[in-house]
Protein backbone atom coordinates (compact mmCIF):
# COMPACT_ATOMS: atom_id res chain seq x y z
CA UNK A 1 0.00 0.00 0.00
CA UNK A 2 0.87 3.59 -0.96
CA UNK A 3 0.33 7.05 0.24
CA UNK A 4 1.17 10.36 -0.65
CA UNK A 5 0.17 13.50 0.36
CA UNK A 6 0.06 17.13 -0.85
CA UNK A 7 -1.34 20.54 -0.59
CA UNK A 8 -1.93 22.97 -3.45
CA UNK A 9 -0.76 22.45 -7.23
CA UNK A 10 0.37 24.69 -10.16
CA UNK A 11 -1.17 23.96 -13.15
CA UNK A 12 0.12 21.23 -15.36
CA UNK A 13 2.06 19.93 -13.05
CA UNK A 14 2.31 16.58 -11.52
CA UNK A 15 3.32 14.72 -8.41
CA UNK A 16 5.42 11.76 -8.91
CA UNK A 17 7.61 9.47 -6.70
CA UNK A 18 11.98 9.14 -8.24
CA UNK A 19 12.02 6.36 -5.97
CA UNK A 20 12.80 8.19 -2.94
CA UNK A 21 10.39 11.19 -2.54
CA UNK A 22 8.03 12.57 -4.05
CA UNK A 23 8.95 15.65 -6.52
CA UNK A 24 6.87 17.96 -8.33
CA UNK A 25 7.45 18.14 -12.15
CA UNK A 26 6.11 20.30 -15.05
CA UNK A 27 6.51 17.12 -17.19
CA UNK A 28 3.42 14.96 -17.67
CA UNK A 29 4.05 11.32 -18.27
CA UNK A 30 0.84 9.40 -17.77
CA UNK A 31 1.36 5.67 -17.89
CA UNK A 32 5.00 6.29 -18.79
CA UNK A 33 8.34 6.73 -16.58
CA UNK A 34 8.54 9.87 -14.56
CA UNK A 35 10.26 12.72 -15.79
CA UNK A 36 11.72 15.26 -13.86
CA UNK A 37 13.67 18.44 -14.34
CA UNK A 38 17.07 19.36 -12.62
CA UNK A 39 16.81 21.29 -9.11
CA UNK A 40 18.80 24.85 -9.59
CA UNK A 41 22.31 24.87 -7.68
CA UNK A 42 22.33 27.29 -5.14
CA UNK A 43 25.27 28.96 -3.28
CA UNK A 44 25.00 31.48 -0.29
CA UNK A 45 26.84 34.47 0.03
CA UNK A 46 26.37 37.38 2.75
CA UNK A 47 28.70 39.70 4.68
CA UNK A 48 31.29 38.22 7.12
CA UNK A 49 30.22 40.78 9.65
CA UNK A 50 26.53 41.68 10.11
CA UNK A 51 25.68 44.79 12.57
CA UNK A 52 23.08 46.72 13.91
CA UNK A 53 21.87 49.70 11.60
CA UNK A 54 24.55 48.71 8.88
CA UNK A 55 23.23 47.45 5.70
CA UNK A 56 24.34 43.72 4.85
CA UNK A 57 25.16 42.28 1.59
CA UNK A 58 22.94 38.73 0.53
CA UNK A 59 23.57 37.43 -2.56
CA UNK A 60 22.66 33.68 -3.86
CA UNK A 61 24.99 32.31 -6.67
CA UNK A 62 22.26 29.80 -8.62
CA UNK A 63 22.13 28.25 -12.09
CA UNK A 64 19.85 25.66 -14.04
CA UNK A 65 20.81 23.19 -16.50
CA UNK A 66 17.55 23.17 -17.97
CA UNK A 67 17.90 26.59 -18.61
CA UNK A 68 14.87 27.42 -16.50
CA UNK A 69 14.14 31.11 -15.27
CA UNK A 70 14.71 31.09 -11.80
CA UNK A 71 12.88 33.20 -8.78
CA UNK A 72 14.26 34.03 -5.48
CA UNK A 73 12.79 34.73 -2.37
CA UNK A 74 15.30 35.86 1.22
CA UNK A 75 13.52 35.83 4.74
CA UNK A 76 15.58 37.71 7.11
CA UNK A 77 14.13 35.96 10.09
CA UNK A 78 13.07 39.70 10.67
CA UNK A 79 9.43 39.62 9.15
CA UNK A 80 11.31 41.42 5.88
CA UNK A 81 11.65 40.09 2.60
CA UNK A 82 13.67 40.34 -0.68
CA UNK A 83 12.37 39.10 -4.01
CA UNK A 84 15.99 39.99 -5.65
CA UNK A 85 19.07 37.70 -6.41
CA UNK A 86 21.38 39.61 -4.80
CA UNK A 87 20.08 42.31 -2.19
CA UNK A 88 20.80 44.10 0.86
CA UNK A 89 19.32 44.12 4.27
CA UNK A 90 19.87 46.39 7.91
CA UNK A 91 18.76 45.04 10.96
CA UNK A 92 17.74 47.23 13.57
CA UNK A 93 18.21 44.89 16.80
CA UNK A 94 21.19 42.70 17.79
CA UNK A 95 20.88 39.06 17.94
CA UNK A 96 20.50 35.92 16.04
CA UNK A 97 18.19 35.40 12.88
CA UNK A 98 16.97 31.96 11.48
CA UNK A 99 16.98 33.39 7.78
CA UNK A 100 16.40 31.50 4.36
CA UNK A 101 16.60 31.83 0.65
CA UNK A 102 14.09 30.12 -1.47
CA UNK A 103 15.16 29.74 -4.93
CA UNK A 104 12.13 27.91 -7.56
CA UNK A 105 12.41 27.24 -11.25
CA UNK A 106 8.67 27.10 -11.81
CA UNK A 107 8.47 23.48 -10.92
CA UNK A 108 10.16 22.86 -7.88
CA UNK A 109 11.99 24.78 -4.88
CA UNK A 110 15.20 24.89 -3.63
CA UNK A 111 15.63 26.22 0.09
CA UNK A 112 18.95 27.43 1.77
CA UNK A 113 18.39 28.25 5.54
CA UNK A 114 21.34 29.71 7.64
CA UNK A 115 21.80 31.99 10.68
CA UNK A 116 22.62 35.47 10.92
CA UNK A 117 24.36 37.11 13.94
CA UNK A 118 23.95 40.67 14.46
CA UNK A 119 26.07 42.73 16.50
CA UNK A 120 26.32 46.12 17.61
CA UNK A 121 29.08 48.35 15.09
CA UNK A 122 32.74 48.73 17.24
CA UNK A 123 33.49 52.17 17.53
CA UNK A 124 36.97 53.04 16.52
CA UNK A 125 38.82 56.02 17.61
CA UNK A 126 38.95 58.15 14.25
CA UNK A 127 39.23 61.66 14.00
CA UNK A 128 39.37 64.83 11.12
CA UNK A 129 42.31 66.73 11.45
CA UNK A 130 42.41 68.60 8.92
CA UNK A 131 40.12 70.17 5.98
CA UNK A 132 40.18 72.82 2.55
CA UNK A 133 36.87 74.39 1.74
CA UNK A 134 38.28 76.54 -0.70
CA UNK A 135 41.44 75.37 -2.80
CA UNK A 136 42.17 76.92 -5.92
CA UNK A 137 40.00 76.10 -8.69
CA UNK A 138 36.64 74.85 -8.71
CA UNK A 139 36.32 73.87 -4.65
CA UNK A 140 33.55 71.26 -5.82
CA UNK A 141 36.59 69.20 -7.28
CA UNK A 142 38.96 69.84 -4.76
CA UNK A 143 37.83 70.08 -1.66
CA UNK A 144 39.29 67.74 0.69
CA UNK A 145 39.46 66.37 4.26
CA UNK A 146 42.52 64.86 6.06
CA UNK A 147 41.51 61.40 8.89
CA UNK A 148 43.05 60.26 11.07
CA UNK A 149 42.78 56.78 13.10
CA UNK A 150 43.62 56.81 16.69
CA UNK A 151 42.58 52.96 17.27
CA UNK A 152 44.88 50.37 17.30
CA UNK A 153 44.01 48.58 14.00
CA UNK A 154 43.36 49.81 10.56
CA UNK A 155 40.31 50.90 9.30
CA UNK A 156 38.23 51.05 6.08
CA UNK A 157 36.41 54.24 5.72
CA UNK A 158 33.82 52.59 3.27
CA UNK A 159 30.15 52.90 3.85
CA UNK A 160 31.05 55.76 7.02
CA UNK A 161 29.81 58.86 5.79
CA UNK A 162 30.46 62.73 6.30
CA UNK A 163 27.60 65.07 7.50
CA UNK A 164 27.98 69.12 6.50
CA UNK A 165 25.96 72.10 6.42
CA UNK A 166 25.31 74.39 9.40
CA UNK A 167 21.21 74.44 10.47
CA UNK A 168 20.92 71.31 8.98
CA UNK A 169 23.40 68.55 7.89
CA UNK A 170 23.55 66.55 4.67
CA UNK A 171 24.58 62.89 4.84
CA UNK A 172 27.05 62.04 2.49
CA UNK A 173 28.15 58.34 2.22
CA UNK A 174 31.93 57.10 1.47
CA UNK A 175 31.94 55.20 -1.64
CA UNK A 176 35.08 54.10 -2.23
CA UNK A 177 37.14 52.00 0.19
CA UNK A 178 39.48 53.93 2.13
CA UNK A 179 41.84 52.44 4.38
CA UNK A 180 43.46 54.31 7.23
CA UNK A 181 46.52 52.04 8.91
CA UNK A 182 46.91 52.45 12.71
CA UNK A 183 48.56 55.96 14.03
CA UNK A 184 48.21 57.21 10.22
CA UNK A 185 46.05 60.23 8.08
CA UNK A 186 44.50 59.61 4.97
CA UNK A 187 43.01 62.34 2.61
CA UNK A 188 39.23 62.07 2.03
CA UNK A 189 38.57 63.68 -1.32
CA UNK A 190 34.91 64.09 -3.39
CA UNK A 191 36.25 61.30 -5.96
CA UNK A 192 35.56 59.22 -2.99
CA UNK A 193 32.42 61.27 -1.31
CA UNK A 194 30.57 64.18 -2.52
CA UNK A 195 30.68 66.32 0.47
CA UNK A 196 30.48 70.33 0.22
CA UNK A 197 31.92 72.68 2.48
CA UNK A 198 31.33 75.94 2.75
CA UNK A 199 33.76 78.54 2.74
CA UNK A 200 32.08 80.88 5.36
CA UNK A 201 30.46 78.22 8.01
CA UNK A 202 30.36 74.62 8.32
CA UNK A 203 29.09 71.77 11.04
CA UNK A 204 30.94 68.60 9.79
CA UNK A 205 30.68 65.36 11.40
CA UNK A 206 32.49 61.77 10.65
CA UNK A 207 29.69 59.24 10.86
CA UNK A 208 30.22 55.37 11.79
CA UNK A 209 28.29 53.22 9.10
CA UNK A 210 25.20 52.91 11.75
CA UNK A 211 24.52 56.69 12.37
CA UNK A 212 26.27 57.53 15.37
CA UNK A 213 28.96 60.22 15.22
CA UNK A 214 32.60 59.49 15.42
CA UNK A 215 34.17 62.85 15.25
CA UNK A 216 32.66 66.85 15.01
CA UNK A 217 33.37 70.15 14.71
CA UNK A 218 32.56 73.39 13.21
CA UNK A 219 33.94 76.68 11.64
CA UNK A 220 33.14 79.93 11.47
CA UNK A 221 34.68 82.76 9.88
CA UNK A 222 31.78 85.08 10.63
CA UNK A 223 31.61 88.24 8.06
CA UNK A 224 34.60 86.77 6.03
CA UNK A 225 35.31 84.10 3.80
CA UNK A 226 38.12 81.44 3.94
CA UNK A 227 40.85 82.39 1.44
CA UNK A 228 41.99 80.45 -1.16
CA UNK A 229 44.02 77.62 0.11
CA UNK A 230 43.32 78.25 4.24
CA UNK A 231 43.17 75.36 5.40
CA UNK A 232 41.64 74.23 9.10
CA UNK A 233 44.23 71.90 10.60
CA UNK A 234 44.60 70.63 14.68
CA UNK A 235 48.18 71.82 15.52
CA UNK A 236 48.85 70.85 19.18
CA UNK A 237 45.10 70.02 20.16
CA UNK A 238 43.68 73.61 18.96
CA UNK A 239 42.49 74.32 15.65
CA UNK A 240 43.89 77.10 13.47
CA UNK A 241 43.71 79.11 9.81
CA UNK A 242 46.43 78.04 7.84
CA UNK A 243 48.19 78.69 4.62
CA UNK A 244 48.68 76.12 2.11
CA UNK A 245 52.47 75.67 2.21
CA UNK A 246 52.21 74.37 6.26
CA UNK A 247 50.48 71.62 4.37
CA UNK A 248 52.42 70.40 1.76
CA UNK A 249 53.29 67.21 1.35
CA UNK A 250 56.74 66.48 3.25
CA UNK A 251 58.72 64.50 0.81
CA UNK A 252 58.03 67.80 -2.65
CA UNK A 253 58.35 70.31 0.55
CA UNK A 254 61.65 69.00 1.15
CA UNK A 255 62.67 68.01 -2.37
CA UNK A 256 64.50 71.81 -3.00
CA UNK A 257 66.83 70.93 0.21
CA UNK A 258 68.01 67.28 -0.75
CA UNK A 259 70.28 67.73 -3.20
CA UNK A 260 69.06 65.20 -5.41
CA UNK A 261 67.88 66.47 -8.63
CA UNK A 262 67.52 63.40 -10.02
CA UNK A 263 64.92 61.56 -7.72
CA UNK A 264 63.06 64.95 -7.79
CA UNK A 265 62.61 64.64 -11.43
CA UNK A 266 61.29 61.48 -11.36
CA UNK A 267 58.82 61.43 -8.74
CA UNK A 268 57.44 64.63 -10.81
CA UNK A 269 56.87 63.16 -13.33
CA UNK A 270 55.43 59.96 -11.70
CA UNK A 271 52.77 61.98 -9.87
CA UNK A 272 52.41 64.12 -13.83
CA UNK A 273 51.40 60.93 -15.01
CA UNK A 274 49.32 59.71 -12.49
CA UNK A 275 47.00 63.03 -12.18
CA UNK A 276 47.89 64.85 -15.56
CA UNK A 277 44.37 65.37 -17.40
CA UNK A 278 42.45 63.51 -14.75
CA UNK A 279 40.72 66.92 -13.84
CA UNK A 280 40.27 68.39 -17.14
CA UNK A 281 37.44 70.77 -17.61
CA UNK A 282 35.51 72.50 -20.49
CA UNK A 283 38.08 73.85 -22.66
CA UNK A 284 35.11 76.54 -23.95
CA UNK A 285 34.52 78.09 -20.52
CA UNK A 286 36.48 80.65 -19.00
CA UNK A 287 38.00 79.30 -15.97
CA UNK A 288 39.49 76.53 -18.16
CA UNK A 289 42.21 75.26 -16.28
CA UNK A 290 43.69 71.53 -14.79
CA UNK A 291 45.14 71.41 -11.34
CA UNK A 292 48.46 69.38 -11.63
CA UNK A 293 50.10 69.39 -8.36
CA UNK A 294 51.23 72.00 -5.32
CA UNK A 295 55.04 71.64 -5.24
CA UNK A 296 57.61 73.82 -2.97
CA UNK A 297 60.81 72.87 -5.11
CA UNK A 298 62.20 73.97 -8.05
CA UNK A 299 60.55 76.17 -9.82
CA UNK A 300 62.51 76.22 -13.69
CA UNK A 301 62.86 72.11 -12.89
CA UNK A 302 59.30 71.31 -12.94
CA UNK A 303 58.60 73.79 -15.87
CA UNK A 304 61.22 72.25 -18.20
CA UNK A 305 59.65 69.02 -16.64
CA UNK A 306 56.08 69.95 -17.19
CA UNK A 307 56.73 71.37 -20.73
CA UNK A 308 58.20 67.87 -21.88
CA UNK A 309 54.44 65.96 -20.91
CA UNK A 310 51.35 65.77 -23.34
CA UNK A 311 49.23 69.07 -22.84
CA UNK A 312 45.48 68.61 -22.06
CA UNK A 313 43.07 69.28 -24.54
CA UNK A 314 42.54 73.04 -24.76
CA UNK A 315 45.34 74.04 -22.81
CA UNK A 316 47.75 75.83 -24.39
CA UNK A 317 50.58 76.83 -21.52
CA UNK A 318 51.68 76.41 -18.21
CA UNK A 319 50.98 78.83 -15.16
CA UNK A 320 51.99 79.38 -12.30
CA UNK A 321 49.39 80.06 -9.48
CA UNK A 322 51.02 80.53 -5.90
CA UNK A 323 52.63 77.31 -5.40
CA UNK A 324 50.01 74.67 -7.83
CA UNK A 325 50.79 74.53 -11.30
CA UNK A 326 48.42 74.30 -13.95
CA UNK A 327 47.42 74.12 -17.37
CA UNK A 328 45.73 76.78 -18.57
CA UNK A 329 44.46 79.08 -21.97
CA UNK A 330 46.72 81.79 -22.48
CA UNK A 331 43.87 84.42 -24.60
CA UNK A 332 40.42 82.08 -24.16
CA UNK A 333 38.57 83.82 -26.90
CA UNK A 334 41.66 82.06 -29.66
CA UNK A 335 40.24 79.25 -31.51
CA UNK A 336 40.29 75.89 -30.13
CA UNK A 337 43.15 73.57 -31.12
CA UNK A 338 40.36 70.98 -32.90
CA UNK A 339 39.04 73.76 -34.49
CA UNK A 340 42.12 75.23 -35.85
CA UNK A 341 43.47 71.75 -36.64
CA UNK A 342 39.88 71.23 -38.84
CA UNK A 343 40.27 74.23 -40.25
CA UNK A 344 43.72 73.46 -41.57
CA UNK A 345 42.63 70.07 -43.14
CA UNK A 346 40.02 71.32 -44.74
CA UNK A 347 41.89 74.01 -46.40
CA UNK A 348 44.73 71.60 -47.59
CA UNK A 349 41.64 68.90 -49.34
CA UNK A 350 40.45 72.21 -50.83
CA UNK A 351 44.05 72.73 -52.24
CA UNK A 352 44.61 69.63 -53.36
CA UNK A 353 41.15 69.48 -55.20
CA UNK A 354 41.90 72.47 -57.20
CA UNK A 355 45.40 70.98 -58.36
CA UNK A 356 43.28 67.91 -59.46
CA UNK A 357 41.18 69.60 -61.17
CA UNK A 358 43.75 71.91 -62.80
CA UNK A 359 45.48 68.70 -64.02
CA UNK A 360 42.09 67.64 -66.34
CA UNK A 361 41.76 71.35 -67.69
Amino acid sequence: MSLATYSGSDEDASYNFNGKKWRWSRFLTPGEKNKFNNLPQVKIKIDKNVYKNVYADFEVKASDLDKDELKFVWDFGDNHRSYKQGTRHKYLKTGNYKASIKVSDGSEEVIGKFKVEVKKFPHQDIKIVGLSPNPSGKDSDFEWIDIKNESDGKVNLKSWSVATGWKILYNHPIYEKLIIEAGEIERLTRDMCRFTLNNKRAKIELRYPDGEVAYDLEYDKKDESVKDDEIYEEIDGKWKWTTAQNNAEPTLANAENTGDTKDTEEEIIKILDEFLGKQSLDPDKKDFKILLISFMGNIGLLDSIINNQEIVSGALAVKHDGLTYVFTRNNYLEEHYVIKFLKSLGFKINSLVNKIILIFI
